[in-house]
């Protein structure tokens, strides 16, 4: 059986935001394309990893080679788990600034403990 073609916002009750978006609409349409708890963990992790990068780069003063690594393997994390858990396109490739700020966002607020706050806020389970 053929899957049909993903596209980015699959997820019901995500709908994609419109290009001209506020940062508000966009982070409860990010949260919601981040349902699933393993979606999340896997997110945290592939940041923690750009963060390890960023430091082993200052340590070891390698021009940032390591951290360039690090981002390829975040990246590849975080690609791997839209398409394999939840199911969608990573919102990064039609809005990839505000991606790139709402995945720290949720990075800290989690660090913090106050990422359910925002999923209930986004009706996230």
């Amino acid at each position: 059986m053929k899957r049909a073609a993903l596209k980015e916002g699959d997820r019901v009750g995500a709908a994609a935001p419109a290009k001209d978006a506020d940062f508000e609409q966009f982070w409860l349409f990010y949260l919601r394309v981040h349902s699933k708890p393993v979606t999340r963990r896997l997110h945290f992790i592939a940041i923690s990893f750009v963060f390890i990068g960023l430091a082993a780069s200052l340590l070891f003063g390698d021009h940032g080679l390591i951290l360039i690594v690090c981002i390829i393997v975040a990246a590849i994390i975080a690609g791997a788990t839209h398409r394999l858990v939840e199911h969608t396109h990573p919102a990064v490739f039609t809005h990839p600034l505000l991606a790139l700020l709402c995945g720290f966002l949720m990075y800290f607020l989690w660090l913090g403990g106050r990422l359910k706050i925002e999923l209930d806020k986004a009706g996230v389970e």
